[in-house]
């Protein structure tokens, strides 16, 4: 009598827990586990899901990246883990941490799932200064059957030439206009602003003053949010990829 209630309690819990996955499934929600302390710095969180629903009233389109990481960011000090600073470094958890914060906007505004694919393609990219030759060179290892590229360089000072007003200037991005393909270099904290900043580029957003409060002016201080007028143009353009 004793192992067949037992019998009963095991069953009725694989059901609980097959139809809290079933759910989870159907309403499409994104899903990451909780930080747990230490052990939250020791292993990869790979394709990021998030547990809260989208604040969007736009049905929920999966956009999963095709994510490139060179040596130098694989080897870069912002990979340490700080309860073991003389381990090795997560490069992994890193890249998809970045990704995970720097998309969050595009889940609450637009139920844009904007997310690592679960693969990290080792990057050789050239020994370049110049920006634009480093995102082509990253282009050019395509989508691997992904919606969009996310190219991570531990290199630092690449320039961009500014053809407007004809001079070359420091940048800590790039990004192809209402195309696919980003490329972040590695600024240390600035690092997930941006990222989406540079995503909102594959969008069609421009660059805007400082002074308006998106992360399309000041990135780092504007991070997570966005203006009128760029909210527009991404409703417009969220299908795209």
């Amino acid at each position: 009598m004793k192992r067949k209630v037992t019998t009963v309690f095991l069953s009725f819990c694989i059901l609980a827990i097959i139809n809290s996955l079933t759910v989870s499934a159907e309403t499409g929600i994104r899903w990451s586990p909780a930080p747990t302390g230490p052990s939250r710095h020791t292993e990869p969180r790979l394709p990021e899901l998030r547990r809260e629903r989208s604040m969007s009233a736009f049905p929920i389109r999966r956009v999963p990246v095709h994510v490139l990481v060179d040596q130098q960011w694989i080897s870069g000090d912002i990979h340490r883990n700080p309860f073991n600073p003389n381990g090795n470094p997560n490069y992994r958890q890193t890249t998809f941490d970045i990704i995970f914060a720097a998309t969050d906007v595009y889940w609450q505004e637009f139920s844009l799932d904007i997310h690592g694919s679960g693969v990290i393609t080792r990057w050789h990219s050239p020994n370049t200064l110049d920006g634009e030759v480093l995102l082509a060179n990253a282009r050019a290892h395509g989508l691997a059957g992904q919606r969009l590229q996310i190219a991570f360089s531990g290199r630092r000072f690449i320039q961009f030439f500014d053809r407007d007003n004809n001079e070359w200037i420091e940048i800590g991005g790039l990004a192809s206009f209402r195309d696919w393909g980003v490329l972040v270099l590695d600024f240390g904290t600035h690092n997930r602003a941006i990222t989406q900043h540079e995503l909102g580029h594959n969008y069609g957003l421009d660059n805007h003053d400082e002074t308006i409060v998106c992360f399309m002016g000041d990135a780092d201080r504007h991070f997570g949010r966005i203006c009128a007028s760029c909210r527009n143009t991404v409703n417009a353009t969220r299908t795209m990829f």
